[in-house]
């Protein structure tokens, strides 16, 4: 129980630093605007989302171990 409080927390402050970093690298780096760095912001959410609704399921299928200890 300790380990995935760990790595939840790890996630949770891994994300909340990308999400205040994320638009204004793309916006200096790439040069892009502010809304289109917004929908850029959105997709990599949606994505994070997914990916913990689609865990669920996953880990279910083939193990929880692996899917914490081996994601790729």
């Amino acid at each position: 129980m300790l380990i995935l409080l760990v790595l939840l927390f790890s996630k949770f402050f891994y994300l909340a630093s990308i999400n205040t970093y994320f638009m204004f690298y793309l916006m200096s780096k790439f040069h892009v605007s502010v809304r289109s760095a917004q929908v850029h912001l959105f997709v990599f959410l949606l994505a994070v989302a997914m990916g913990t609704i689609m865990g669920g399921p996953v880990g279910d299928r083939i193990g929880r171990k692996r899917v914490i200890w081996h994601p790729f």
